[in-house]
This record gives C-alpha cells, structure tokens and sequence, in this order.
C-alpha cells in the first residue's frame, strides 16, 4: 500500500506541475491517476476535471483544466514566444568579452 501512495503522490505532482506549466495532460496519464487514486483513498484533486474552451487568440476548442485561469492553444503560445523572442531577444546585441 505504501508503493501504491509513493506512485499516486509521484504521479500527481508531475501532472500538477505540467497543469500549472499550462502542458495538455493526456488522457491515459489521467485514467491511471484516477484508478490510483481510488485505490489510496486521497482528497480529490481539483486540476483533474476538465473542460473544453476556446482559445482567446484563435478561437480554436481545446481541453483545459477547470482551475486553469488563461485559455490558449499551444500553437498560439508558441507562436507568442516566437514573435517575443524576435522582438526583444534580436534587438539587444550580443556582448563581446
């Protein structure tokens, strides 16, 4: 039982931390953690139930967490980094040592 509940919590908080990262969670990984945890009898977690929304940028339906506060596609967000990356990263020349 005490392998059961490292491997839950183990489990958990890698999720937890892609949640909060903003990563997609894919649905196998979430079935196991559901079956773990009704075998540890630990509190539900909050991250786990999930929701389609729209992308504020593209519109486009994706699955986030129900605590998820900003709603954007990773091809959005990637698009974003692309564009702050050339902008502010391009302009500021490189130093010499």
């Amino acid at each position: 039982m005490k392998e059961l509940d490292k491997a839950y919590k183990e489990l958990y908080y890698i999720v937890l931390e892609k949640a909060t990262f903003g990563y997609e969670i894919d649905n196998e990984v979430l079935k196991t953690l559901d079956e773990l945890r009704g075998e540890v009898e630990l509190n539900d977690s909050p991250f786990l139930v999930r929701k389609k929304v729209k992308c504020s940028i593209c519109g486009k339906e994706i699955t986030r967490n129900k605590n998820f506060p900003k709603v954007v596609c990773f091809d959005c967000k990637v698009e974003r980094q692309r564009i702050y990356n050339f902008r502010y990263k391009s302009a500021v020349p490189e130093r010499s040592s």
